[in-house]
C-alpha cells in the first residue's frame, strides 16, 4: 500500500467510523457511540496501537460484533425499521473493521 492508498484509507475508516457513531446515537446506543468516538480519535494519526484499540472493540462476548439494535432493546427504532438498521450497522462494522485492520497491516510491514 503506498503513502496515497493509505491516506484514502484512512479517510474511508474516518468518515465510516463517523457514520456508524451517527447510526448508533440516532438509535439510543450511546455507549457503543461515545467508546467508538473515543477509538476514533486514534484514526487521524494512526499507529498499530490505536488501530488495535479499535478492532478490540469487535473481540469478545459483548463486543460490537454482538450488538443488535432493537426496541425490546431500548434503542429507538421502529420495528418496521430494524431490518434495515441492522443491515447498515453490520455493512459499517465490515468496512471500518476492513480498513482498520489493512492500515494496521501496512503500518507493522513499514
Amino acid at each position: 500500500m503506498n503513502d496515497r492508498e493509505f491516506d484514502q484509507c484512512r479517510t474511508r475508516l474516518s468518515d465510516n467510523l463517523e457514520e456508524l457513531v451517527a447510526l448508533l446515537r440516532e438509535n439510543s446506543e450511546h455507549d457503543w457511540a461515545d467508546q467508538l468516538q473515543l477509538l476514533g480519535r486514534g484514526v487521524a494519526e494512526p499507529d498499530a496501537l490505536s488501530l488495535d484499540r479499535l478492532m478490540n472493540a469487535y473481540n469478545a462476548a459483548g463486543s460490537l460484533n454482538d450488538l443488535e439494535l432493537t426496541p425490546a432493546r431500548g434503542h429507538n427504532i421502529r420495528d418496521t425499521d430494524v431490518g434495515f438498521v441492522n443491515q447498515q450497522l453490520t455493512r459499517l462494522r465490515t468496512l471500518v473493521w476492513n480498513d482498520a485492520k489493512a492500515m494496521r497491516r501496512e503500518l507493522r510491514h513499514r
